[in-house]
């Protein structure tokens, strides 16, 4: 073996090993994002929600369901309340798997503009809407 060989193979497993230090240091900082966001809202639907990217629903107090694809973030503001920063459902994408028959209002994006932040005071329930 020539001592370009050598060094294209020692080049190679550096570039595996940064490779694999990246991957490691994305896990922990997703880690640390759901750690932080369960322990404002210790919930099931935080995890899921922010993992997934499907189509839920957030009941608010008001009636209606606002129809989601994801959580991006949960924050708390200033004053103590906790925030849901989402990605909002498309009529055109997904949405269209909501049931006909139901009893819920259902809110989508009202343009292609996805991004909403919610007062999670305002929250009832979550739940997912469509099936697998």
């Amino acid at each position: 073996m020539n001592y370009l060989e050598v060094a294209r193979r020692a080049m190679d497993a550096a570039r595996a090993e940064e490779k694999q230090r990246a991957e490691m240091e994305s896990i922990v900082a997703e880690n640390r994002r759901l750690s932080a966001a369960c322990a404002l809202l210790p919930a099931w639907f935080v995890p899921r929600m922010m993992q997934d990217d499907w189509l839920f629903a957030l009941l608010l107090t008001n009636g209606y369901a606002l129809v989601i694809a994801t959580i991006t973030a949960v924050s708390r503001a200033a004053d103590g309340s906790i925030w849901l920063d989402v990605k909002l459902a498309e009529p055109s994408g997904k949405a269209r798997l909501l049931p006909d028959k139901t009893p819920l209002k259902y809110l989508c994006a009202p343009t292609d503009r996805l991004t909403a932040s919610i007062n999670a005071a305002h929250v009832v329930a979550a739940f997912e809407v469509a099936a697998t």
